[in-house]
């Protein structure tokens, strides 16, 4: 069922194609305004080890990408999420709805995400800063932690478009709950879903993004329950 899903949400990607369009341009501003922000900043490159961690802080920076990057995407997921509430009834469950609302949501961030790491790791490779495979793998992992991070935001925000029916409600959970973790961080309380920005060693990124998967299954488990609830 699950393959016959992801085909149909496959023909739904045209009505994002708009949104894609403008997200792509938000993304492409915000990676070259970081790379030409670190191109500007010569004490940057005095040393390799110094100069991968100011890259890496720079790149993941926490108003590019915790404020800026993360909301846009939200905000497109739920401002275009589109599902078919009469399919349950030709199959006979609406677990099937929980699998539309679900796999557009990974396809969709994915296709958010994929252009953003893209120039990320270009970026990092113009700038000659992945010296060796600890610092690909940091780099690689931050860009996981990112995803995991998006998915996060978007699940939670469609728990509050379902249980109102009204998306304006689940782009306000998005908006307020990411200023709810920025403001967080600002004060210093660590949270897994803001770990991306910090330069961490490989095996403390891997653990948050382990870490990050229970918290997304959980999240997809309540919304499920919520979907299979709802009066139709």
């Amino acid at each position: 069922m699950i393959y016959n899903v992801f085909k149909q949400q496959v023909h739904y990607i045209p009505l994002y194609f708009r949104a894609l369009g403008i997200a792509s341009t938000v993304i492409l501003l915000i990676v070259a305004s970081k790379f030409i922000t670190i191109m500007s900043e010569p004490a940057v490159f005095t040393g390799d080890a110094m100069m991968f961690t100011t890259v890496y802080t720079q790149m993941f920076g926490k108003f590019a990408i915790g404020l800026i990057y993360l909301l846009v995407t939200s905000l497109i997921a739920i401002s275009h999420i589109t599902y078919r509430s009469t399919d349950y009834l030709t199959v006979g469950t609406r677990q099937t709805l929980f699998y539309q609302i679900l796999v557009q949501s990974l396809l969709i961030q994915f296709l958010l995400w994929a252009p953003w790491a893209t120039l990320t790791v270009a970026s990092f490779a113009s700038l000659r800063t992945i010296t060796d495979f600890q610092t690909l793998v940091i780099v690689l992992l931050g860009l996981v932690q990112v995803y995991f991070a998006q998915l996060l935001l978007v699940l939670i925000a469609l728990i509050g478009f379902m249980l109102t029916r009204k998306r304006i409600i689940g782009i306000f959970v998005a908006v307020s709950l990411n200023l709810l973790f920025f403001s967080l961080h600002q004060v210093g309380v660590s949270l897994p879903f803001w770990k991306f920005m910090d330069f961490e060693p490989p095996l403390v990124k891997l653990i948050n993004c382990l870490s990050l998967l229970p918290m997304l299954g959980v999240i997809s488990a309540i919304l499920n329950a919520i979907v299979k609830g709802r009066d139709y």
